[in-house]
């Protein structure tokens, strides 16, 4: 199940407000990765998407009272049906991902040291192989979560840890996913943490963000945690 060479970013419209997500950061997708397809979509395509594709999910997506829960079940749906890379426009690129990506058809990054913190599992970024049934777990948890107003556990990064952790305990599951997850430790796509260090916050460190690379060696890839969508 190897990972096609997608890249999968979002936004409300064609027009990135480069005053919150720096130019520098999407281009630096492209940068390096200059012979993958990337696509930004919009709320208009997302909505045409489910409609055209998963109408079965259309009323509940339409549902939800925050865009940004359409914004993060969108994601899951697009990696399902095209494969690729989604990446939020707050990540910037530090180095080619491919060999990363090598050999596993389902990757993640953690966040901090805890594995059991429920939100240790950004969907941030996230690559998968086209057709991945991981997905249909995930969106069969939508179903199941699509009253929840909390938006990280109905659609979010609580909700993705949960899928994770019970592809690990469910006899069923284990047995379909059983190593063929990949996480990648927190150095690699994401050294900063959000409880740390956010620009939202203003606390991430202004001289490591000058030369990331250099401070963060190991990191392919650094989200600086803009939370836009809270605004």
């Amino acid at each position: 199940m190897k990972i096609p060479k997608i890249i999968h970013q979002t936004w409300k419209t064609q027009q990135i407000p480069y005053d919150i997500y720096k130019k520098e950061w999407a281009d630096s997708w492209k940068k390096y990765h200059s012979d993958w397809e990337h696509r930004l979509w919009t709320d208009e395509d997302n909505r045409a998407f489910i409609k055209r594709y998963y109408p079965w999910f259309l009323r509940i997506y339409d549902r939800y009272k925050k865009n940004i829960c359409r914004v993060d079940a969108v994601r899951y749906f697009i990696l399902y049906h095209y494969g690729g890379v989604y990446v939020d426009l707050d990540f910037e690129c530090l180095k080619n991902i491919e060999p990363l990506l090598d050999n596993h058809g389902l990757v993640f990054g953690r966040m901090g040291e805890d594995s059991a913190f429920s939100h240790s599992i950004p969907n941030a970024f996230m690559a998968s192989a086209k057709r991945n049934p991981f997905w249909l777990v995930v969106m069969r948890e939508l179903i199941l979560r699509r009253n929840e107003n909390y938006v990280e556990s109905a659609t979010g990064s609580m909700m993705l840890h949960k899928v994770i952790k019970s592809c690990d305990k469910n006899v069923w599951l284990k047995r379909i996913f059983n190593n063929k997850i990949k996480i990648y430790e927190s150095s690699i796509f994401f050294p900063f943490d959000w409880r740390k260090s956010s620009i939202y916050g203003n606390t991430l460190d202004q001289g490591a963000i000058k030369d990331v690379a250099k401070n963060y060696p190991a990191a392919y890839a650094v989200t600086y945690w803009t939370h836009n969508w809270e605004d």
